[in-house]
């Protein structure tokens, strides 16, 4: 009992806490707005963004939202709040926040705060793109920030209801806000009688409708498909994280930024225009997903094995004295060779099956064989994700981005000059 009540304790406590305990829950918002407002007023930063995981995403959606912590002379004053530009949440919790108690994340973003919103579909924690109750406005962006970045009114917050494209809106050379519309699809029948052998976009110009719904903008990402551990795993994803928080942070609108063009300028040629990024950037996507989706066929055809090896065992008696499989894996077949590491894993089953009503005996026994899989897995996973990667992420981060030379990157600051641009980043582990 206890040890369940401390996981419990460790894992949603502090999630708990600010949804259900006010002074606690106001506490933690005005930590965010205190590090906002130093960045502002002592560090005289002209731009933050605050950037937030997990629980987190719903301390600082309450800061920047908390009406207490907007007033004049507060930590989030006028003067103060004009200086945050952008909040970016990835594995938010928000939904679960919505869900569970829908009265208390109910604020408003302010009109000239532009949200990013990164999930991937294996983590448990956000489960989608943010998705309010209904009725309920959480963003609702300036004309000025709708064509500065492009964003698409849309009837719901699923992404790919943008205007029927899942592509998001562009901005212009010039500065005015453009949407990249497909005009043909491939194979599509043209007036002349023929066919057309690609798809083709043209750009429109962005129409700001002040009765119009807007979202987060929201960008699924692939980590390593593992619905236990993605939730942790954003920062280890250098191709499609990494490269647009540093993008996100370093332009107003991202794909200005040379961490995401490189030297190329804005519009280099029609392969970059859907995205915005480099060739290289676009293969090291690609290379990432083929290198995860091989890693899950691995997991999917190791448990398969690992099913076959225990019918064959169980079918030829090489089973422990009482029939499990688990044990025989676990005390005979590695007792010997490996006692140092399955003995502790092991007594923890033993253990185990004399507290669970009989019931459950068998399945405490199937479990024994589980620690084998995952560690299995793990020596799938680990030399199969790993090889090339390293290679991969430094290519990412300089080579595949065409990163700025060292005559162009920002220079380390001076004591002397202020930050012009920083970030605030709360993180509360949920999950």
């Amino acid at each position: 009992g206890s040890v369940l009540d401390s996981l419990v304790q460790i894992q949603i406590g502090e999630f708990y806490t600010y949804l259900n305990d006010r002074l606690q829950a106001a506490n933690m918002r005005r930590q965010v707005a205190a590090s906002i407002n130093w960045l502002v007023k002592n560090q005289h930063c002209e731009s933050v963004s605050v950037i937030a995981h997990s629980g987190g995403c719903d301390i600082a959606f309450g800061a920047l939202t908390d009406l207490a912590l907007k007033q004049a002379g507060a930590l989030l004053e006028p003067e103060v709040l004009k200086r945050v530009n952008k909040l970016i949440t990835f594995g938010s919790s928000l939904n679960h926040s919505w869900l569970l108690a829908p009265t208390v994340q109910v604020g408003c973003l302010p009109e000239h705060i532009h949200w990013l919103d990164i999930w991937s579909a294996y983590d448990s924690v956000p489960g989608k793109w943010p998705n309010p109750p209904s009725g309920v406005t959480v963003f609702k962006p300036s004309e000025h920030l709708v064509r500065a970045q492009g964003l698409l009114a849309r009837p719901a917050a699923d992404p790919s209801t943008a205007n029927g494209d899942p592509t998001p809106a562009r901005v212009s050379e010039d500065g005015a806000g453009v949407e990249w519309v497909r005009v043909t699809r491939k194979g599509q029948k043209l007036p002349d009688g023929s066919r057309a052998n690609n798809d083709t976009y043209t750009w429109v110009p962005v129409t700001y409708d002040p009765r119009g719904r807007y979202w987060p903008v929201s960008e699924e990402v692939t980590n390593r498909m593992i619905v236990l551990i993605d939730h942790g795993l954003y920062w280890s994803n250098s191709e499609q994280v990494l490269v647009r928080f540093a993008s996100e942070i370093d332009a107003d609108f991202y794909q200005r930024s040379r961490f995401w063009r490189g030297d190329a300028g804005y519009v280099a040629n029609s392969a970059m225009r859907i995205q915005g990024r480099t060739a290289n950037l676009q293969q090291a996507v690609r290379d990432r997903r083929t290198r995860v989706s091989l890693l899950a066929a691995g997991r999917l055809l190791f448990g398969l094995l690992a099913l076959a090896v225990a019918v064959v065992i169980a079918m030829l008696g090489f089973t422990s004295p009482d029939g499990e499989i688990g044990k025989f894996v676990l005390d005979y077949l590695f007792g010997t060779i490996l006692n140092v590491l399955t003995g502790p894993v092991g007594n923890f089953f033993n253990w185990l099956a004399s507290i669970v009503p009989p019931w459950l005996a068998g399945v405490v026994g199937f479990l024994r064989a589980a620690p084998v899989y995952v560690a299995g897995s793990i020596i799938v996973d680990l030399p199969a994700f790993t090889c090339g990667r390293s290679s991969a992420t430094d290519s990412t981060v300089r080579t595949r981005t065409g990163a700025a030379s060292p005559s162009t990157r920002s220079q380390p600051r001076r004591p002397d000059r202020p930050l012009v641009r920083s970030s605030v980043m709360p993180n509360t582990h949920f999950g």
